[in-house]
This record gives C-alpha cells, structure tokens and sequence, in this order.
C-alpha cells in the first residue's frame, strides 16, 4: 500500500466532514454569503458558524481579505478528500486456507464492504494420504507466508484446514503483523466474519502433570472447543513427559469470537508454558488444541521461532495424535509420524 492511501484511510471521515464544513464556511464569509448560512440545514453547519463567530468574531473580517480565493482551494481539496475517503476501501491480503473439504463459506458481506479483497488460496486437500504428508503441503504454506508479508499489505485469514497447517502459517506470518482474523460459527450460519473487539469473560485454567518426571520434553493440551483427555495422548508417550493442560472455563466450537479474548487467552497459555519452560530446562514440546482455526492461527503468531523451545502440533484423528509438523524444521524434515 502507498504510503498516501495509508494515510488518506487512517484518518476519521469524521474529520474530513469538519474539515470540509469549516472551508465552506469561510468560502462563504470572505465572499459575503454569511447570511446565507442560517439557511443550511444539512448537518452542524449553522450551528458551527455561529460557534466560530462566537469564539473569534473578527473572522467575519476575512471578506476584506484580497486572498479570500485560497478558501475556494480548501474548499474543493477537502471535498475531493471527504469523497476519497467515503469510497475507499484498505486493500487487505486475503488467506483462505482448505485442507479438509473442498467447499468452504463466503466471507460475511459487511466485511467485503469495508475492505478491497485481494484473495489468495491455499488449497491442500489432496496432499495427505494415508496419514502421510506431502512435504509441498509445508512448503506452500511457508511461500504463502512469505508472500503475504512481501505485499505489505494487512493480512486477513480464515479456512478450515489441519491444525498443524494452522499453526504453521500463523508461526510463519508471526506476531509483526497484526492479521485481521475470521471465523465461521457452527449454527446456521454460512459466512466467515471478523472477530469482534469485546470480552465475553472467558478464561483458561493451568493444571500441571506429571510434576516428578526427569525430562526436558513437555506435552500442552489446549482444550476451547472440546476437552482433551490423558487418554488421548497415547502416541505421544505421556508418561515420561511432563505435562500441561490448558482447559477454557466455557468450552464451545464457538466460544472465542472476539480479539481481546484471544489475546487473553493466549498471554495466559504462552506465559503458564514459559514458566515450566524455565522450571525444568524444557528443550520439546508436543502440543495438541482443540480449538478454532483463528484461534490456532492466533497462537500461533505469538509463539516465539528465536526464543521458545522446538515445537510440534499434531492432528486429531480418532481419539488419537497419529502424526504432526514440527515447526522448528524444515519443509523437508518437518513431518512427525507417531507409533503407539
């Protein structure tokens, strides 16, 4: 984006309006149609008037001012700027990520309203066959990535793909760019629409297991939408790790919807995670969420590539983990498969 749309659209159409009404004031007192300006009913304008002559009488003296033509100026530039500013529209770069099914919803319409779409796909239904990954599964995601901060522009996201595909994009996008997230409720609705700015009250509570293991590997659950159970773990050994579990106190497939809840969540789970780090010299960690894709993605931005410990997320299939993405490695050497 240019540095001059960045600008036009980070000012209030609110002050473009202000800015456009007191020009034509003036326009209309340096040329001797004061009078007329009672007459205005459209918006503040009367109201305006008589509070600038009120504070600075010696206004109405700008009609004896030989360049009174410079108030036409202003007046013709902040109208263009108020119509500029009324239809234009931040360009933003649109992720849509499938790995599951090859349908997935519109985004909502007041959302298509408010920015100029710029989409891109990431489609990876096809890459995962018999609980194996093609490694171009993890190479598109990491392209994408890197295409997606080359535009410069916002980033927006949303899908319905594998939670290790999830998490691996938002690793890869990082915390530098605050990306516009998306999510699709499980009612009737059919549309994907941006979280919203406001607390629902909802909070994740830490329990520790395992307090007595000799190991530098730790095992996080992180239950929103449906709770994990140990015996879930299985595949990834569970018994000579340490273990957190996270469990939100309203468990819902909808219960983060908003931005100030996700960012709640997620400085209470990455700070519980650092703490056993630091406590027990932890070098691994194995983590599994039962969550949204948004807030998956979300998390995901936060986890640290420089400071935190090698992380893999695995995939939920039947009660168990059977493989996962390590996030630390390459594309190549990325994919975890698990044994019982």
């Amino acid at each position: 984006m240019r540095i001059n749309e960045k600008i036009v659209y980070k000012i209030p159409t609110s002050i473009y309006v202000i800015f456009f009404a007191i020009s034509i004031i003036l326009t209309m007192i340096a040329y001797g149609f004061s009078a007329y300006i009672d007459k205005i009913e459209v918006g503040d304008v009367a109201d305006w008037y008589h509070t600038v002559i009120n504070i600075c009488p010696q206004i109405l003296k700008i009609s004896e001012f030989k360049g009174k033509w410079i108030f036409i100026v202003f007046t013709v530039i902040s109208g263009i700027l108020l119509i500029i500013r009324r239809f234009y529209k931040e360009k933003i770069y649109v992720i849509s990520h499938q790995s599951m099914a090859y349908d997935l919803a519109e985004v909502d319409g007041n959302f298509k309203k408010k920015y100029s779409l710029r989409k891109h796909a990431l489609q990876q239904v096809n890459f995962i066959h018999s609980d194996e990954v093609d490694y171009q599964v993890i190479r598109d995601i990491d392209k994408m990535a890197i295409e997606a901060q080359k535009s410069q522009l916002p980033i927006a996201y949303y899908g319905i793909a594998h939670t290790p595909f999830v998490f691996r994009l938002g690793y890869k996008i990082g915390d530098q760019n605050n990306v516009i997230l998306l999510h699709k409720k499980r009612n009737n609705s059919s549309l994907f629409e941006e979280w919203k700015n406001e607390k629902s009250g909802i909070k994740i509570v830490c329990s520790e297991s395992n307090v007595s293991k000799k190991s530098d590997e730790l095992i996080v659950a992180i239950s929103t939408s449906l709770k994990i159970e140990r015996n879930h773990l299985c595949m990834l050994h569970p018994n000579n790790k340490h273990i957190l579990f996270f469990e939100a106190n309203y468990m819902d497939f909808d219960s983060i919807i908003s931005y100030e809840d996700a960012e709640t969540l997620r400085t209470d789970i990455l700070f519980n995670i650092r703490e056993v780090v630091k406590k027990y010299g932890i070098k691994k960690i194995h983590m599994v969420i039962s969550s949204s894709v948004a807030f998956t993605f979300f998390l995901a931005q936060g986890y640290s590539a420089q400071h935190d410990p090698e992380i893999i997320v695995y995939h939920y299939e039947q009660g168990n983990y059977p493989w996962g993405i390590n996030m630390s490695k390459n594309a190549e050497l990325s994919y975890v498969k698990n044994y019982i």
